[in-house]
């Protein structure tokens, strides 16, 4: 088991940041419908470890490319 943190101290707020940046990172690389459907937070029975489930969809990956060569203007539109 690999531990993350070097506190013991869970932070709500630095957690929810840290889920907006999942979602930042995901809408980045083309999944602009990204979305956290739910999450939940488990302590182990001695209250030592916490899992942390994420259960996400990414949606259809999507870009948008506008180049302009002079007067030619080259679109690619979202991926189907």
């Amino acid at each position: 088991m690999v531990e993350f943190w070097t506190t013991n101290k869970f932070d709500r707020k630095k957690y929810q940041e840290d889920k907006d940046l999942v979602l930042a990172f995901y809408r980045k690389n083309g999944f602009r419908d990204a979305e956290i459907l739910s999450d939940s937070l488990t302590y182990d029975k001695t209250n030592r470890y916490l899992t942390i489930n994420i259960y996400m969809i990414e949606g259809q990956s999507n870009f948008l490319l506008e180049r302009s060569f002079g007067r030619v203007i080259l679109s690619i539109h979202p991926m189907c």
